[in-house]
């Protein structure tokens, strides 16, 4: 199994219910532009900020992991990360109430998308499955239109907790 099967695996486990998906499909990029806000509001020094850091970072990440979800991934979380620059040039008020709304809607959507799959999700047992988020739905892109092949039930998927 390769490194990017064994870390998209147990993630699967937890995702199988359509509703769950579909929720996620708002939910992580709502997640993804909030994180961007926050850390866009620190400042590394010139235009680099702690949102730069975690974008570079996590797409040479996921470049390791597999070029296709990698470049997947950057499709999506480029216009993102835009926008939070964007956002965090905004006054105060207004790039606050865009960091809240974000962050609160997406982790709603995420939970409730847990609430109909009836699991807990996937961080809940190991935290670094927060970075599986962005993977799962690049690598769903990539079956969706037959670039990638699906990956076989784990093993795992009996081990999966209950809400």
């Amino acid at each position: 199994m390769s490194r990017f099967q064994k870390t998209l695996a147990p993630y699967l486990t937890h995702h199988r219910n359509f509703n769950n998906k579909a929720t996620h499909w708002a939910g992580i990029p709502l997640v993804i532009l909030s994180l961007f806000i926050a850390l866009g509001w620190v400042s590394i020094g010139g235009p680099v900020t702690a949102a730069t850091l975690l974008l570079v970072g996590s797409l040479l990440y996921y470049l390791s992991l597999n070029w296709i979800c990698a470049v997947f991934i950057a499709a999506g979380t480029l216009p993102l990360y835009w926008l939070s620059q964007w956002i965090c040039q905004q006054p105060a008020v207004v790039s606050v109430t865009y960091f809240v709304v974000s962050f609160v809607i997406g982790w709603f959507l995420q939970i409730a998308g847990h609430w109909f799959e009836g699991k807990r999700p996937a961080f809940l047992d190991n935290l670094l499955q927060l970075m599986s988020g962005p993977l799962f739905l690049a690598y769903e892109f990539g079956v969706f239109i037959n670039v990638l092949s699906e990956l076989p039930p784990s093993e795992a998927s009996s081990n999966v907790k209950q809400l």
